[in-house]
């Protein structure tokens, strides 16, 4: 065979080596589109040249949706109307159903049997009871406040049996001694504060007998002085909050963190929560009383708690305004005090109290 015959061969040869090499089974190619809707995928197949047997469009899929691909409600979904605040009852609060014991008999006559022993020193003439900043202040007997110019004198009865219980009274240009069986203070030892109508006849006593975790309640005693008697009115603290609330409506808009708060109808305020997290279910004002004392009128301030029901100590209070109310005292014919109710209830700013 001749040289160029065996080159022609050669030439063959190597192009179809290089045309095999140049076919490509696509058969295998395969191009996959996922959707971005959870639960479906689209699958795109491409390759062999279609026929009857093939696929000649796109499929759908159903997946398992995986765990990180669950969708949650959003907090607009959840809550987005503000809901109704319920106003708590003190019975569902408090262990036995009331926020304060009652007064025992064998504390009344303690106290009673204890003090009349003692000496109640005389103001006028200079003399002095201890007082809580003296380290002595524990036996028997502790001064408490004063109003000297009304000859007005306010002492605590306290041992080491009886603590912050029983309050004993001296008025009148001459010494005249008044004992109340009542409690005036708990272990944080804040002495009451106490304040006069003009002539005397009228004081007003607030005592902080209430103190723990999410809670500051003081109780206030109204003296009324006749002739030779000076009779304790007790402002019962359970329907003072019942006033307070019977009076109030309140609404929660979640996604704001927002209290709107009516009285009567009209709104007074709204207000940002603070405290634990959760959606509180109602509110209570009863966890925080103080009384605001100006001669023979007092106001009440409230700082309502918002309380999530189903999360026990879970409550949120109002980041800048509590409440206030006049107190509002009613007499029988004779003047005497027989109840009481409040007036308007407006909203204060903290940082003004």
């Amino acid at each position: 065979m001749s040289k160029k015959i065996m080159f022609t061969y050669f030439i063959i040869i190597i192009s179809i080596f290089v045309i095999g090499c140049g076919v490509k089974d696509k058969s295998d190619e395969v191009t996959l589109n996922t959707s971005d809707a959870i639960g479906t995928s689209q699958v795109e197949v491409t390759g062999a040249p279609q026929t009857e047997e093939t696929i000649t469009s796109s499929a759908e899929v159903t997946v398992a949706p995986s765990a990180e691909a669950t969708i949650t409600p959003t907090t607009e979904a959840k809550q987005a109307d503000p809901i109704e605040l319920r106003a708590m009852q003190e019975a569902e609060l408090w262990t036995g159903g009331k926020m304060f014991e009652d007064v025992s008999e064998s504390d009344t006559k303690y106290f009673l049997d204890k003090v009349s022993t003692l000496t109640i020193p005389d103001a006028r003439k200079g003399e002095r009871a201890a007082n809580i900043q003296d380290q002595d202040w524990n036996k028997g007997l502790v001064f408490l406040s004063s109003i000297p110019e009304k000859n007005i004198y306010l002492y605590g009865f306290n041992d080491e049996k009886l603590y912050g219980f029983g309050l004993i009274l001296d008025i009148g240009k001459e010494q005249h001694i008044y004992t109340y069986p009542i409690p005036y203070m708990t272990s944080h030892a804040i002495a009451p504060a106490i304040s006069s109508s003009e002539d005397g006849n009228t004081i007003l006593i607030s005592c902080l007998t209430g103190t723990g975790t999410g809670l500051s309640v003081s109780q206030l005693y109204v003296i009324q002085v006749n002739n030779d008697k000076a009779e304790a009115f007790y402002v019962d603290v359970d329907h003072l909050i019942k006033l307070l609330q019977n009076k109030l409506s309140m609404t929660y808009d979640a996604k704001n963190n927002i209290v709107t708060i009516n009285s009567e109808g009209n709104q007074i305020a709204t207000d940002s929560l603070i405290g634990a997290e959760g959606i509180p279910k109602g509110f209570y004002c009863g966890n925080f009383i103080d009384y605001r004392l100006n001669n023979e009128s007092v106001r009440v301030n409230s700082q309502p708690v918002y309380i999530d029901k189903e999360r026990a100590g879970i409550d949120n209070y109002l980041e800048n305004i509590s409440l206030e109310a006049d107190i509002k005292f009613e007499y029988d014919s004779d003047g005497k005090i027989i109840g009481f109710d409040i007036g308007e209830i407006t909203a204060v700013n903290k940082t003004q109290q």
